[in-house]
């Protein structure tokens, strides 16, 4: 039920949903680096379920929280630059929001979730009956998945250059010196 009101609902009812749904947890026993507020508690997560492990806010994990905190001493020491380009491996939905703030930002997967149960079936610690059931995905469609990273990975090392990614890159490169000179005006 809970996954077809998700497809069903426009983002905007979502949205507001999530807003009122924390409003209990909001607190100061717990801190989020990551969305900046203070939570009475933080939500159980994992299969094993560890408590305090996901903030209600941004859903960001211990994980993602000590990755943040690094990332902001490593800018706050001059080691990494503000305004720079940054590729995002691996991407994590609560940090995103924060690198394109503050960079020139691109994220390798393209569909988190669907990249992530890829690799799951392709290192292989879990069937794909297993994998397709905790994602509610048709074993078929992970199959499919996995099929297209193992036939394309020898593409992302190579040298040769796809001539119509490069019109492209051209083009979005005219068209973003374009709106600079319009910002000026």
């Amino acid at each position: 039920m809970k996954s077809i009101l998700k497809q069903i609902l426009p983002q905007p009812v979502k949205a507001l949903i999530k807003k009122i749904w924390i409003l209990p947890l909001i607190g100061s026993r717990f801190y989020c680096p990551v969305c900046e507020r203070g939570f009475r508690k933080f939500l159980e997560f994992g299969l094993n379920p560890r408590p305090n492990a996901c903030c209600p806010g941004c859903g960001s994990l211990e994980r993602h929280r000590l990755l943040w905190v690094a990332f902001c001493d490593l800018q706050d020491k001059g080691l990494i630059q503000r305004g720079g380009r940054l590729l995002h491996v691996a991407w994590e939905h609560c940090l995103a929001e924060k690198f394109r703030q503050e960079y020139d930002y691109l994220s390798i997967d393209l569909d988190g979730k669907k990249a992530m149960m890829a690799m799951e079936a392709i290192k292989g610690e879990r069937t794909i009956s297993e994998i397709a059931g905790h994602f509610e995905v048709h074993p078929n469609q992970i199959i499919k998945w996995k099929k297209q990273i193992l036939e394309n990975v020898s593409g992302l090392f190579s040298k040769k250059k796809d001539p119509e990614i490069e019109q492209q890159n051209i083009e979005l490169e005219f068209l973003k010196k374009k709106y600079k000179k319009l910002q000026s005006l």
